[in-house]
């Protein structure tokens, strides 16, 4: 059995859609709230495993909840699903989830394998937004091999992908 689940999804046929795949998956999937306030209320008293949540939720206060959570429950994981705009994914990094999906995803698959990473204690970034990772600006074009490396690592990159001048989408 996995552990609980704190559901946020806008559209109640995504909500029943996702409520349905998790438990079918074995995830204990709590009693959906409508308010922020009830939402930090549950997590207080029910301190769940896992919160997976559309950063446009409840009139784009979504990322608000993950960061009020982490701050409530730091044991939570949070998995945000966001729009690929890099307007909203930089907005998402800041609150730090531990797992970024795109907005209106419909794969089981994907969402099932982010929350086994996110539980292993990795970080998971959907693989659709490479497009929208933006490389901190420089004045220097060349790269040190360490800062690709790294910049690799947290991308999820193989050793292959980071080599200079391959660091870009293919």
């Amino acid at each position: 059995m996995h552990p609980t689940l704190l559901l946020a999804k806008s559209q109640p046929l995504a909500l029943n859609y996702w409520k349905a795949q998790l438990e079918e998956a074995g995830y204990t999937v709590l009693p959906f709230c409508k308010k922020a306030s009830d939402w930090l209320s549950v997590i207080r008293q029910t301190k769940p495993y896992l919160l997976f949540i559309e950063a446009t939720f409840a009139n784009n206060t979504g990322l608000e909840l993950v960061r009020q959570t982490r701050l409530l429950h730091p044991a939570t994981r949070c998995v945000v699903c966001v729009p690929a705009l890099p307007a909203y994914y930089l907005k998402a990094i800041e609150v730090d989830a531990s797992g970024y999906l795109p907005d209106n995803i419909g794969d089981p698959a994907e969402v099932l394998h982010c929350f086994e990473q996110v539980g292993q204690g990795y970080r998971y970034i959907s693989p659709i937004f490479s497009a929208v990772l933006p490389l901190p600006p420089s004045r220097n074009k060349k790269r040190s091999m360490r800062y690709l490396t790294v910049i690799g690592r947290y991308c999820a990159l193989s050793p292959r992908d980071i080599r200079p001048g391959r660091l870009v989408s293919n």
